[in-house]
Formats: structure tokens, sequence, C-alpha cells
């Protein structure tokens, strides 16, 4: 039996599923019989095809990463330096000031914790960086996407939870 060009788009989109699995959707949705066997060379090069766009995503972002890497190293490096520059004569001026008691040392050591601050702040990452990549779930089996679902399911029960138990 040829496979048509809708039943291999149906095959394509659910790449996900097995071979068997696929064929039984096929039966129910199209009523046409294809044994497993004759699904699974689809589905391989369905599965070779998503496993390369994601590759594909992968090093974009790598390569983004290390486009902007470089665009803001400079500039941090920069910044760096003349924080440093600022700590090193505060310190140096905290040496030419008599520390006469222990309320001049804490003003002394805040001024001081409050510069490294500002520079650890200053070169942090930030938080609200994402990326998104569409995981492969083709290599899993039935029953491993099966656990994958029990799974996800426990986890967004549990942030459900967390949340009302927030509010």
């Amino acid at each position: 039996m040829k496979i048509t060009p809708v039943i291999k788009q149906f095959i394509i989109d659910n790449n996900s599923l097995s071979s068997r699995t696929l064929s039984q959707l096929i039966l129910e949705k199209f009523n046409v019989k294809i044994t497993a066997r004759a699904v699974d060379p689809h589905l391989m090069a369905a599965r070779r095809e998503v496993e390369a766009e994601n590759a594909a995503k992968v090093e974009a972002v790598r390569a983004k990463v290390l486009d902007e890497s470089g665009k803001w190293a400079s500039k941090y490096l920069q910044y760096l330096d003349e924080e440093v520059e600022n700590l090193k004569a505060i310190a140096d001026a905290a040496t030419d000031t008599k520390i006469e008691n222990a309320r001049d040392r804490a003003t002394v050591s805040m001024a001081l914790q409050k510069g490294l601050s500002m520079v650890l702040d200053f070169v942090k990452p930030e938080n609200d960086i994402k990326i998104n990549i569409t995981q492969d779930l083709s290599r899993l089996s039935d029953s491993e996407l099966k656990q994958l679902d029990a799974i996800t399911a426990k986890l967004e029960c549990q942030a459900g939870t967390s949340k009302e138990a927030s509010s």
C-alpha cells in the first residue's frame, strides 16, 4: 500500500508516537490498513528532520549567546576596571583616615560592601533569560511517554498546590 501525502503528513505531525500506534491511528482516522513496518521508514525520516531542526535551533541559540557575550564583555570589563579603581581609592582613603572607633570601621566597611554589591549587581546575568527549545520526544517509547505525562501531571499538580498555599 502506498502511503498518501495526507497520511505521510499525519505521520510527520505525530512523529513522537510509535510506528505501531501510528498504524492503529491511521486505520481509525483514514480507514487504511498500514503495517507498523511500512510506517517505520516515514516515521524515522520525520524524526531525523525534527532532530535536525532542534540541532539547528540549539546552534542558533549558541551563536546568539556567543555574539551577545562578545558584544558586552568589553563593556563589563571596562566597568569592572573602573569600579575596582574606585574601590582601591576608597580603601586608600580609608587608610589615610584614622579609624578611631567601631563606628568609623563600620562606615568604611559599609562603603566597601556597597561598592562591591553595585559591581556584582551590574555584572550578574539577568534572571529572566529564557531559551525555549522543543524537546525531541521521538526517541521515547510509549511507556516512557506515559511516564513523562504522569510526571508532568504530578509536577503541575504540585505547582498548583504551592500557588494556592502562597495565596
